[in-house]
């Protein structure tokens, strides 16, 4: 569960969506693929309220009270994004989505796959990237080294090229066409969020751009994250011990640089490590510690849940921090 955020390099797409399952992965300060914040009003329209859970090696899906409706014979299982989950068939060694009721969608098929996100989701196809829409059927090609999640009509997409017997990544934005509307001129970028996406141009500390491309907050960071309920995480220079705090859409540091690793807001949440090698826990928007540093890794709450770690093992918890499933 980055040095943040998505750096071009040995790129692997293979189901890199947020493993959700399993571990507590977050998006924040410390994966390589930060996923899209969602509100929660968008959370409860496209989410049946249903979590992946593993059982004895297997993934299957809890309800929010912790009951499992969903047997657990899946290797791998992620979030439902959009009403469907990505799978790895057990049998076929594929990925497909299944709906709330467990039954396939979209049929398992694919050497890799990510969660749907406002309609479309990247797949892996003979090794290129595309996207396919909710019927299954492949609408941008796939020619790209990796696509990551639409957000805000716009997906951060890489492609490479042979550079002096080197193959380099460079990513910009694509279209629903597949379609570059912002140039890729990045190694690094986030998703698009609240109109902003954060960039990292070569030898040049990050920024956020507009959907223009232009700047609109200057480079300046170390690391940076996606906004979230109107703040974004980011990592400072040597000055601020290369610490992480938390900035409004104006740039403005409101949230010091305070914490050895950070991750995004949601339901008015993020989690956060104080220390290396420290627990992790939850601070609200004004920086104030509401569930303490009591977990090994902790994710973001979505649909009201958030999966945290303790020890080997994973649960879920709700906003009291009281445990709905999982360690006791």
């Amino acid at each position: 569960m980055k040095k943040f955020v998505i750096v071009f390099v040995a790129l692997l797409f293979l189901a890199a969506c947020k493993q959700s399952a399993g571990t507590a992965g977050g998006a924040g300060a410390a994966t390589p693929v930060p996923p899209a914040p969602t509100s929660a009003e968008a959370v409860a329209k496209s989410h049946p309220g249903l979590f992946p859970a593993r059982v004895d090696g297997k993934y299957g899906y809890i309800n929010k009270n912790g009951e499992m409706v969903i047997e657990p014979k899946y290797p791998r299982a992620f979030r439902f994004s959009d009403g469907l989950a990505v799978v790895l068939d057990p049998k076929l060694k594929r990925f497909g989505y299944i709906n709330e009721k467990g039954d396939y969608a979209i049929e398992p098929q694919f050497e890799g796959a990510d969660m749907f996100s406002e309609g479309y989701a990247a797949v892996l196809v003979k090794g290129k990237v595309g996207c396919i829409d909710k019927t299954g059927k492949l609408v941008v090609p796939a020619k790209f080294d990796r696509i990551f999640r639409f957000s805000e009509g716009m997906a951060g997409a890489v492609v490479s090229q042979e550079v002096v017997q080197t193959r380099a990544y460079t990513g910009g934005f694509i279209n629903t066409k597949g379609e570059f509307v912002i140039p890729a001129l990045f190694d690094g970028v986030t998703p698009f969020s609240e109109g902003l996406a954060g960039v990292h141009r070569f030898a040049k500390p990050w920024s956020y751009i507009d959907k223009t491309g232009n700047d609109v907050i200057p480079p300046q960071f170390e690391a940076a994250d996606v906004f979230s309920e109107g703040l974004a995480a980011v990592q400072g220079g040597e000055k601020a011990r290369y610490r992480w705090g938390y900035i409004d859409r104006k740039g403005r540091l409101v949230i010091p640089y305070t914490y050895h690793r950070a991750r995004f807001f949601s339901d008015g949440l993020a989690p956060v490590q104080p220390d290396p090698g420290g627990k992790w826990g939850f601070i609200d928007q004004k920086g104030k510690m509401v569930l303490p540093p009591e977990y090994d890794d902790a994710d973001e709450f979505w649909g009201g849940l958030a999966m945290v770690a303790k020890g080997p093992k994973a649960g879920y918890i709700g906003k009291d921090g009281k445990f709905v499933w999982g360690p006791k």
